[in-house]
């Protein structure tokens, strides 16, 4: 039997949400949706960009529509400063520490069956080791009382470097998945499930700049995600790895060869949708529609957090990164109104049917399809 590895998607936009449960529905396979805490917020904080949705809907409509309960809900970077909203406001630790709690409550009450523990970002001061250890661990106790409270299991996923380090120190790894084991064995808690190894995977200029696009026996990254991934077997703790959008063929189907447990992307089908979106509108003719779409999104500025500083991207190049974000926006329901009234078909089923192909890419390089 092949190895397989568990396909995982951060949704950036309804139609998205919809596409995956189609999959879902129609193949009978789970699909984990992990959900940062800028695409889906409780309702205590704010709400997400994703639909406009706090959690408490998110996980309603899920559970409406998930016909062979295939979707597993997951939190993706949930920790302090996680939420972009509280690092531009510059929030002290008290204040974030205290959403995060606030965050990782409603994932429990709502259903969620994974939290990823993030502690790698912090505004006032540059963290150790240790320093994300322990906060690793005391959100690992806060969450785990909390569904004891509820009598329900949970997951934990943990990480120690932010999404697209090439660090790769195996020895403060292994010193850190010890140390948490540790801890949750003297405190009666289940241990991670998850480690989110790092990679070098990172998407820049709607591409992934990462070395795993040319992973091959001969590589320097296959060595080192090899040593990797032995000291998580030594631990029994599964291998997870973020940042996987646009890679080749070729080198996703080098997850499943590893023993790669399971593999995240997230902005890749924003690109897909918002690309799919303007070649309707250029095959209709809809010249205007789409400037108006393109400069609305340039406008967002929402394009920042995934460019170089040295990018030689167009104006509409930058418009397409950031297109998924205004799609819950007034502006853009008005848009989407008028759009719709020159078409002859469905907006929404033509946009899911393009993320569906995308998404199948992934499902059949990991071995979840034939």
């Amino acid at each position: 039997m092949k190895n397989k590895t568990s396909l995982c998607i951060g949704p950036v936009s309804k139609n998205g949400v919809d596409a995956v449960l189609e999959i879902t529905n129609e193949f009978n396979i789970p699909i984990s949706l992990v959900l940062s805490r800028n695409q889906i917020e409780t309702e205590k904080i704010g709400r997400g960009y994703v639909n406009n949705w706090t959690t408490e809907e998110f996980s309603k409509y899920i559970s409406s529509k998930d016909i062979n309960q295939n979707v597993v809900l997951a939190r993706d970077h949930g920790g302090p400063w996680q939420n972009d909203s509280e690092k531009y406001n510059k929030i002290s630790f008290d204040e974030t520490w205290d959403n995060t709690k606030k965050s990782f409550i409603s994932d429990i009450d709502s259903g969620f069956k994974i939290l990823h523990i993030d502690p790698t970002i912090d505004l006032f001061s540059k963290l150790s080791i240790d320093d994300k250890i322990d906060r690793i661990c005391k959100l690992c106790k806060f969450c785990s009382d909390e569904c004891k409270k509820r009598k329900q299991k949970i997951q934990f996923e943990i990480s120690l470097w932010e999404d697209g380090a090439s660090e790769n120190n195996n020895i403060h790894m292994e010193h850190a998945i010890s140390k948490i084991f540790d801890y949750c064995d003297q405190n009666s808690i289940d241990a991670p499930s998850f480690f989110a190894i790092p990679t070098g995977n990172k998407v820049v200029n709607s591409s992934n700049a990462g070395l795993m696009k040319t992973i091959n026996f001969d590589s320097q990254i296959y060595s080192e995600l090899s040593k990797t991934i032995q000291i998580c077997k030594k631990f029994a703790i599964k291998t997870k790895v973020h940042g996987t959008d646009y890679l080749p063929d070729e080198s996703l189907q080098w997850f499943p060869k590893l023993n790669i447990d399971a593999a995240n992307i997230a902005p890749e089908l924003g690109t897909v949708e918002t690309t799919a979106l303007l070649n309707i509108l250029k095959m209709n003719g809809l010249d205007e529609l789409k400037s108006k779409f393109l400069e609305l999104s340039y406008s967002s500025k929402k394009w920042t957090k995934w460019i170089s500083e040295d990018h030689a991207l167009s104006k509409n190049e930058l418009g397409i990164i950031a297109g998924h974000y205004i799609f819950p926006s007034d502006e853009f329901r008005d848009l989407k109104t008028k759009i719709q009234s020159n078409l002859d078909q469905d907006l929404d089923k033509y946009l899911i049917k393009i993320i569906k192909e995308n998404i199948l890419r992934y499902l059949k390089n990991f071995n979840l399809l034939c």
